[in-house]
């Protein structure tokens, strides 16, 4: 790094911390990579995430890896009464605006991440920012919200939307190339656009891992359940089925949880296609776990497996799980849907499906649980692929960089 000037930068979030979603480790690599870079960082969250019956994170406030974070509302549990939650919302909000002055007085920011979608609290946050001399930057990990969903909200507020929303931002980070072009046309002429793609810290899963969490071979899955058709864990579960008579003592390991006023549903329709199957037996649900945990679960599985299905949210994104996957060096049975196969070559550096398959899944997997030792080799180059283009270190580098040049 050439230039020394230190930034102080800011993320928002709703999603959990320090564990997470995909939009946490996201968070977490690029600021793990700024202050490295000995800039100074931020997080706040501006929203409660755990539940009493399942909680991860604990701590209203912290530091993380030198990375001091904030829950803004003041608590970490998030209400079921539908009238609490709002008055935690507002809560929220109020907290907010509460820590960015107490923190913008004593050390004035330079930049904030936004990773929100809500237009009606980026707005009064940009506000916020812009009275401040403060540059606002959002983020394109995947299509927008209202149009990968659009049936659920009103045309005129989705046009609204794709309008406004983006327009109001100083610039934008986004993951792929298709993205970029798709996100260039909604935000306002002249904002600077950076493509970060997928970022991951590979010590995390090649150092200190701890002994498998499970007895039997297993293969493994990490992700948001609630999320079955985004990552295709019905077609995951329907492979397994078509497989696991010809490997008696294998078990299929589906890790991490949902959102709580889904829960419920999401995992009583997995665990009847278990049934459906008949592996109800050889599945094993997790849970939530903490980030911290997650290593040990992946860096033991004998595949590690991600079914996208060839839709519009495949088409746009870019799973970060896919980098925790690689890092670890272990198999990656995958389906090459959006920009995945300019990264990745079938039998070389992962083992490629066909998407929407069960079929062409499970003989992907039956390929590496029947030759062992070349599955080895094609995991060991999926990893190079982690410490390298993917490595956060280059990537929060070249974010600098970028905020540099404004």
């Amino acid at each position: 790094m050439k230039n020394n000037k230190i930034l102080n930068v800011g993320f928002i979030t709703d999603q959990g911390f320090p564990s997470g979603t995909a939009t946490t480790n996201r968070n977490i690599s690029l600021a793990i990579g700024l202050i490295e870079l000995k800039q100074k960082i931020t997080i706040f969250c501006i929203r409660p995430t755990e539940k009493k019956q399942n909680q991860i994170n604990k701590e209203i406030s912290g530091v993380f890896k030198d990375i001091n974070y904030v829950y803004t509302p003041g608590t970490v549990f998030w209400p079921d009464n539908k009238l609490l939650k709002l008055l935690v919302t507002i809560k929220g909000i109020i907290g907010f605006y509460f820590h960015f002055n107490k923190i913008n007085r004593v050390s004035k920011f330079d930049f904030i991440i936004c990773t929100t979608s809500n237009y009606f609290i980026n707005y009064l946050f940009v506000k916020l920012f812009k009275k401040n001399g403060v540059k606002a930057v959002t983020v394109g990990d995947e299509y927008p919200h209202v149009y990968r969903n659009r049936s659920s909200y009103p045309e005129w507020f989705v046009k609204f939307y794709l309008k406004n929303h983006f327009k109001m931002f100083d610039g934008m980070i986004i993951m792929t190339n298709h993205l970029f072009s798709y996100y260039e046309k909604l935000i306002s002429k002249g904002s600077p656009l950076i493509h970060i793609p997928m970022t991951v810290e590979p010590e995390r899963f090649q150092t200190n891992v701890e002994e498998s969490p499970i007895k039997e071979d297993y293969i493994a899955y990490c992700g948001n359940i609630g999320q079955n058709e985004k990552d295709g864990v019905t077609i995951l579960i329907e492979a397994f089925g078509l497989i696991k008579q010809n490997y008696e003592k294998l078990k299929l390991v589906i890790i991490g949880g949902t959102n709580p006023s889904i829960q419920e549903l999401k995992f009583n329709e997995l665990k009847l296609l278990t049934r459906k199957y008949n592996v109800e037996n050889d599945v094993i649900f997790t849970g939530k776990i903490h980030r911290d945990e997650m290593p040990k679960y992946l860096c033991h599985a004998k595949i590690l497996a991600l079914a996208r299905p060839d839709n519009i949210q495949g088409q746009g994104g870019f799973p970060t799980k896919l980098g925790e996957y690689l890092a670890t060096g272990r198999p990656v049975v995958i389906t090459p849907v959006g920009e995945l196969k300019e990264y990745l070559t079938d039998g070389f550096n992962a083992y490629l499906a066909e998407p929407g398959s069960a079929i062409s899944f499970a003989q992907k997997m039956k390929t590496v649980l029947d030759n062992p030792g070349k599955a080895d080799q094609v995991g060991k180059e999926g990893q190079k692929l982690a410490n390298t283009v993917f490595n956060y270190k280059d990537q929060s580098e070249k974010l600098y960089n970028y905020f540099l040049h404004f």
